[in-house]
């Protein structure tokens, strides 16, 4: 129920027809759309548990209870294939004195003085928030737990840190004396490598259990290694990007031998050099900037310097 919306509950609902707790607030409801004796409330089932504060079973167990007693009537429409259910007052309260609006449906006096209990089995929402909060309180205590961690684990912790320190122990417990000295000595090479890529770390239980450090990141990707069948530009431009921008090739979208070669098939070799030279370090593999980038650097009438080309 939204903040700005309301409904009346006289006192007549309570003291003569005798509704208490979600029945009076259900039918007080229903008799705010009805009470002209010509209008139904059209309202879905949402709409009633959002103004009862209940939930769909507690609604419908108290629609029931008004239609048992008359209070209430209910017709059901078939639109478009589906099924509606409206439902309107069956009694009119005015000057003191009950209208019945359906003659051949007397309405009863609710006699029971308190509500009736609810035993439906309600499941609890679901609060992912609660379950993280959980799941974060466990691993750090697992965390906490005093652990005896090797000096060879520790000196690979030393050098990459990344989630559970215990979890990660027992990866590496996992692993072969030639295999943890491996994960040793390749964890700068590919740091180095998700500097370069920006791409984001494993953690560490993770690079341990997939053997991460078995492959080789750094090797220089296949689209920028020179082929046979490379024209002079194109093999030109591949050498200066491996030596010169490994922060690029490593780039999860690299240029293809295609690109390279439509880019740099009729430049000189030393327009290719001056050409990345000019563009530095900006992001050449956005495929939507790199055209309009490199052919305006390459249609400009300009100077070469020499000197400045074989650098």
């Amino acid at each position: 129920m939204k903040d700005g919306q309301w409904y009346t509950i006289s006192g007549w609902m309570g003291n003569s027809l005798g509704l208490r707790g979600n029945d009076l607030i259900c039918f007080a409801v229903i008799y705010g759309f009805s009470m002209d004796g010509e209008s139904q409330f059209k309202g879905n089932l949402d709409y009633l548990t959002g103004c009862m504060f209940a939930s769909q079973p507690t609604a419908l167990l108290s629609l029931n209870k008004l239609l048992e007693c008359n209070l209430i009537l209910k017709e059901k429409k078939l639109i478009n294939g589906k099924k509606h259910c409206y439902y309107a007052t069956n009694v009119i309260y005015g000057d003191g004195e009950f209208e019945v609006v359906d003659s051949t449906k007397e309405p009863l006096v609710m006699t029971t003085k308190e509500p009736l209990v609810v035993t439906t089995k309600e499941s609890l929402p679901k609060n992912n928030n609660n379950k993280e909060q959980y799941n974060n309180k466990k691993r750090l205590s697992n965390d906490n737990q005093k652990v005896e961690y090797s000096d060879d684990f520790l000196a690979f912790w030393s050098l990459y840190h990344n989630g559970s320190k215990q979890q990660a122990y027992k990866e590496w417990n996992k692993l072969k004396l030639k295999e943890q000295q491996n994960a040793i000595d390749c964890v700068n090479t590919y740091l180095n490598y998700c500097k370069y890529s920006g791409r984001k770390q494993k953690d560490t239980s993770s690079y341990l259990h997939q053997k991460g450090f078995n492959e080789d990141w750094l090797a220089t990707p296949d689209c920028y290694v020179v082929k046979d069948t490379d024209n002079v530009h194109t093999a030109k431009f591949k050498d200066y990007m491996v030596i010169n921008h490994q922060e690029l090739i490593y780039h999860r979208n690299p240029l293809t031998v295609e690109q390279i070669d439509d880019f740099f098939e009729n430049c000189p070799p030393k327009q290719v050099v001056w050409a990345m030279n000019k563009l530095k370090k900006r992001d050449i593999h956005q495929y939507f900037s790199i055209a309009k980038g490199i052919e305006a650097i390459m249609n400009e009438d300009i100077e070469f310097d020499e000197d400045s080309e074989e650098q």
